[in-house]
C-alpha cells in the first residue's frame, strides 16, 4: 500500500518582509501550501483553500486577516519587540484528501533594520519540513527545522517534539524523536488510515513554530 502526504505542508517560502521599517510598518506574505519539491510554493490550490493569518506583539492581536497575508503600516516599536504569528489553512477533504487543515503558530523578535538596510528585510522563522518512508506495517517520519535557506546565516533548530494522532486531531500520542543531526530527528510510527501530525521546533535564539497538519499521511 503505498503511503501519501503532502510534505512541508506550510511555511514552505516564509518571504516575509520585516516588521518594522521607516514607517513603523512591515508585512507577512507566507505561502502555505506546497508539494516535496524545493523551490516550490502557493499557487493554484491556494485560491480553493480557506485561509487566515494574525500578527501578536506579545499577546496583544495587531492585525488579522483573511488569506495568507497581511500588513500593519504604523505603530510597530523600534526595539526589539516578540511576535507571534498564525497561519490557519482549511481545504476541501474529498477534493484534497491530505492536509486537510493546518495551523502553524511562529515565535520572534524583530526590530526595526538598520539606516540603509533594503526596504524589505526577511524575517528569520523557524520552518518544519517533513520527509516520510514506510517501512511495512510502519512510517519512519524525519523532522527537520531551520530558518529560510535562502539567509545568510540559516539557524537550525535545537530542539522539537512530534505528537500523532489516528482520529484526525481529536486525541495525540506523543512520539519518540531521534537525533539525525543539527536540527533533524525521526520517528517510527504506526501507519494505517490516515496519519495527523503536530510537531513543535525552538532554536536556541527563542524562535519557535509549531504545526498541526491534520491528514498529513494517508495509508492507501
Amino acid at each position: 500500500m503505498p503511503l501519501t502526504s503532502l510534505t512541508g505542508a506550510l511555511a514552505v517560502a516564509l518571504a516575509a518582509t520585516a516588521l518594522t521599517a521607516p514607517a513603523e510598518a512591515g508585512g507577512l506574505n507566507i505561502a502555505p501550501l506546497s508539494d516535496g519539491t524545493p523551490g516550490h510554493a502557493g499557487g493554484g490550490g491556494d485560491e480553493r483553500a480557506t485561509m487566515s493569518i494574525a500578527l501578536y506583539q506579545g499577546d496583544t492581536l495587531v492585525k488579522q486577516s483573511p488569506g495568507r497575508s497581511l500588513t500593519v503600516y504604523s505603530g510597530l516599536p523600534d526595539e526589539p519587540s516578540p511576535y507571534r504569528v498564525t497561519l490557519d489553512v482549511e481545504r476541501d477533504a474529498q477534493r484534497w484528501g491530505t492536509s486537510t487543515r493546518t495551523r502553524t503558530e511562529w515565535t520572534f523578535l524583530s526590530a526595526k533594520p538598520p539606516e540603509g538596510s533594503p526596504y524589505e528585510t526577511d524575517i528569520p522563522m523557524l520552518q518544519l519540513d517533513y520527509d516520510v518512508e514506510r517501512l511495512g506495517p510502519l512510517a519512519r517520519i524525519t523532522v527537520s527545522a531551520t530558518t529560510q535557506e535562502w539567509l545568510d546565516s540559516p539557524v537550525k533548530a535545537d530542539k522539537a517534539t512530534l505528537a500523532v494522532s489516528y482520529d484526525e486531531g481529536r486525541t495525540w500520542q506523543d512520539a519518540r524523536l531521534v537525533p539525525g543531526g543539527k536540527g533533524r530527528w525521526s520517528a517510527t510510527v504506526r501507519a494505517g488510515g490516515s496519519l495527523s501530525l503536530r510537531a513543535t521546533a525552538a532554536d536556541a535564539g527563542g524562535g519557535t513554530v509549531s504545526q498541526d497538519i491534520i491528514r498529513a499521511i494517508v495509508a492507501e
